[in-house]
């Protein structure tokens, strides 16, 4: 490739060539000196023009104009750059400019040049490794996304296409301008590609490679395709595909509850991986973002005999383009190594169910939405290396998505017994001492409410942090707490304390300390997220003052103070690490909504005498009841109390339903 070529992607100047040998889209450049100019500033420099071109050339070199002054003289032809440019790329567009009036009264002698100049290249690209070797490492990194999509040469040329049009925006408008125009839309594309309408189609089809890759995505009038910026820039930065996508799974536990899953539950989903051999097996764990999945997932992929690795994490990728990342990185694992498994840690931002409504008209081909399955489904169905997804909350996905796992099931937190050994295994590798590791065991579990009362009747100073879904209790256990230690109850919410007027917030939090001091009080927050809100997720320096305002209090004060929130995950980091006990509220479990509903429904001396079957009707809508909680009842309850009317069994259920459905058609506070 001749070394004045001043592109990225070499194949651009086989395409820019070709719309110049073509004589429907030749005469569209040869008409349009704007067109020709971007044209000739890209790909001018390789054609061995005429005497007479050379002179205008010279004679537009020799001017020496400023930037500024070129940039003013483009502007006077309607020239506009897309985005910043330099100054010998706009003296190269007004050179253009000059030499389109040569082309206008010559346009076989153009034609014929173009065409010796795309011979020779073409014959180059076919009987020589050079151009291969000479390619720059973007160009490269997009051949080798190719190779692993296993793409054919005709669908290797769309995708570079795809990514020429996504850096050039200049490239994009003159391909965009001849798409637009009836006479030229006609042959563009097969000519551009050097092709035929059928093979276009067969490469644009649903289940053609490159589109279940979810690469593509549609330009500015959907006439052709383009890439999200973010794959431009990691393979432009990228030394290898693999190292720049995928990064063995990290091994290291974290700080919650370790997960576990029921036995014969575990033992399937080892042989399920163990034994993979057909595409399609994936597997769902779901569970509370509170619990620590490493040390499960650790279990599975060494009972199966396998290594996981995981997309590496972008902070800067938007959401629109992990589907592509984990369709990319399952063709690569395929390829690398046959006892992988990958780990796809946020399925609800991968899987979605509706086939892309943007390709309707893409390269001259009519695309239909209807003709294209739901991404999930083809991916789902088409990996050749099996996958462990983990969830914190079910509800984030489709029904339909979770029906095409071939196992899902929930996450438990552990035993008591597994927890202290996980414990004891931290600690031998801390190699402490037989009594400070005694001492740290009995640590364990200090924050249960029995344990939190019991250390707070020795001693009443120290910080609780209460985080769950609205309705499990939170308040009522601040409550029952001071009640217990015979202490007054100093209640404060967020309403009452925020201010719109700057520092005002910061002395009402002041305030509410300093009267809990006064009166020996057990202060409580609502709320909590209101006030320490995670500072990384600031927008104003009075969000980041008023959360250390709190926190500074909170260590100087000698009371008790409680932080209840619903948003566990938008505090701040390290607020979290200031306080001296934390406790989860969950909603209910089965045996827990029993006795409640026995409880409230008035059966609890009578259950004995109920027709087996209508119990395992009850139990089985109450199984069904998502998010059920204390609150539920209680709202029922009031309800009874206002109209002053029993309810029915078959009546508490009802409403409990309704109040259930309510939450969950409305957005949720924080993901389960």
């Amino acid at each position: 490739m001749p070394k004045q070529l001043p592109i990225t992607i070499p194949q651009a100047a086989v395409w820019l060539l070709r719309l110049a040998v073509n004589p429907v889209l030749s005469r569209s450049l040869q008409n349009d000196p704007v067109a020709f100019s971007a044209w000739y500033a890209t790909v001018g420099g390789i054609i061995d023009w005429p005497d007479e071109v050379v002179r205008i050339q010279e004679q537009e070199r020799a001017k020496r104009l400023s930037l500024d002054r070129m940039m003013k003289l483009l502007s006077q032809i309607n020239y506009v750059f897309c985005g910043r440019t330099n100054a010998e790329h706009a003296r190269l567009v007004l050179e253009g400019y000059a030499v389109h009036d040569w082309v206008g009264r010559h346009p076989r002698e153009f034609m014929a040049f173009a065409t010796e100049v795309l011979e020779k290249l073409l014959d180059l690209r076919s009987t020589s490794a050079l151009v291969d070797e000479t390619a720059s490492p973007f160009s490269s990194r997009i051949t080798e996304l190719g190779r692993t999509l296993q793409l054919s040469p005709l669908e290797q040329d769309i995708l570079s296409f795809a990514f020429l049009t996504t850096v050039s925006d200049e490239l994009s408008g003159i391909f965009e301008q001849l798409a637009s125009d009836r006479w030229t839309a006609g042959v563009l594309w097969t000519a551009l590609f050097d092709t035929s309408l059928d093979d276009l189609a067969k490469a644009m089809r649903s289940h053609s490679p490159l589109r279940l890759s979810g690469l593509l995505q549609a330009g500015r009038r959907a006439q052709f395709a383009t890439v999200a910026a973010f794959w431009v820039d990691l393979l432009a930065g990228a030394d290898s595909l693999t190292d720049a996508l995928l990064e063995p799974l990290d091994q290291k536990t974290g700080s919650g509850k370790p997960a576990r899953l029921l036995e014969e539950d575990l033992t399937l989903a080892i042989n399920l991986l163990k034994n993979a051999r057909e595409p399609g097996v994936n597997l769902l764990l779901y569970g509370d973002s509170s619990l620590d999945k490493r040390q499960l997932l650790s279990v599975m992929v060494t009972g199966a005999g396998r290594i996981a690795w995981r997309v590496r994490r972008f902070e800067e990728a938007p959401r629109g383009v992990l589907p592509s990342l984990t369709y990319v990185a399952f063709q690569l694992l395929a390829g690398k190594d046959g006892s992988a498994v990958l780990v796809i840690e946020r399925p609800s931002e991968v899987l979605h169910t509706a086939p892309s409504q943007f390709f309707r008209a893409l390269f001259g081909i009519e695309i239909s939405p209807d003709d294209s399955l739901p991404f999930d489904q083809n991916l789902l169905s088409t990996n050749r290396v099996p996958a462990v997804w983990l969830s914190s909350d079910i509800a984030s996905l489709p029904d339909d998505s979770v029906a095409r796992f071939v196992f899902h099931a929930p996450l438990k937190k552990a035993e008591r017994s597994a927890q202290q050994q996980e414990i004891k295994q931290r600690l031998k590798r801390l190699r402490l001492g037989k009594a400070a590791a005694e001492q740290i065991l009995t640590l364990d579990g200090v924050s249960s409410p029995q344990q939190i009362l019991k250390s707070f009747r020795r001693r009443a100073k120290g910080s609780v942090l209460l985080y769950g879904p609205p309705g499990t209790g939170k308040t009522q256990f601040t409550e029952h707490l001071a009640s217990e230690l015979k202490l007054p109850l100093v209640s404060k919410s967020a309403a009452a304390l925020l201010s719109k007027w700057l520092g005002d917030s910061e002395k009402n939090i002041a305030a509410a300390f300093e009267e809990a001091g006064a009166e020996d009080a057990i202060l409580f927050f609502d709320e909590g997220d209101s006030f320490l809100r995670s500072r990384e997720l600031a927008q104003h320096s009075w969000e980041v003052t008023q959360t250390n305002e709190l926190l500074q209090r909170m260590e100087r004060f000698e009371g008790i103070v409680v932080v209840a929130t619903n948003l566990f995950r938008n505090l701040d980091t390290a607020a979290l690490r200031r306080f001296t006990f934390k406790i989860e509220f969950r909603e209910l479990d089965l045996s827990q909504r029993w006795k409640m509903f026995l409880a409230e429904a008035g059966l609890t001396q009578t259950i004995a005498t109920v027709d087996p079957q209508e119990k395992e009707k009850w139990e089985k809508r109450l199984l069904f009841m998502r998010y059920l909680t204390p609150g539920d009842f209680a709202t029922v309850k009031r309800q009874c109390l206002v109209l002053d009317t029993p309810l029915t069994p078959d009546e508490w259920l009802e409403q409990l339903e309704i109040e259930c459905e309510i939450k969950n058609t409305s957005p949720r506070a924080e993901a389960r």
